[in-house]
């Protein structure tokens, strides 16, 4: 029957295109393997301002610690006090300092 030879046709031509495509995967991936010997990763402008400002906060001294060590003292021996009203107000946005 005709219909059998063109149906055979175009399973044979789909099994070509199929081994073509196969075969040029592979030549461009083994090109990429030889033309590249490392890994590589490309950051966004975004991730590299985020590394930068990661890696300064944790360059930077720690500058307030003898404050810390001030008010921990403070707090154990029940000398610090609190000013609630300046705590508010500076929640609320105003400046009663």
């Amino acid at each position: 029957m005709e219909i059998d030879k063109v149906g055979s046709n175009l399973a044979h031509q789909y099994v070509s295109q199929t081994q073509a495509a196969q075969q040029i995967a592979a030549v461009k991936g083994e090109a990429a393997r030889k033309s590249s010997g490392q890994d590589r990763v490309d950051l966004s402008p975004e991730a590299l301002l985020l590394q930068h400002a990661q890696q300064a906060a944790l360059d930077a001294p720690d500058l307030r610690a003898d404050l810390v060590d001030q008010v921990r003292q403070r707090i154990a021996t029940g000398s610090y006090q609190i000013d609630a009203a300046r705590i508010a107000d500076r929640l609320l946005g105003g400046d009663l300092a």
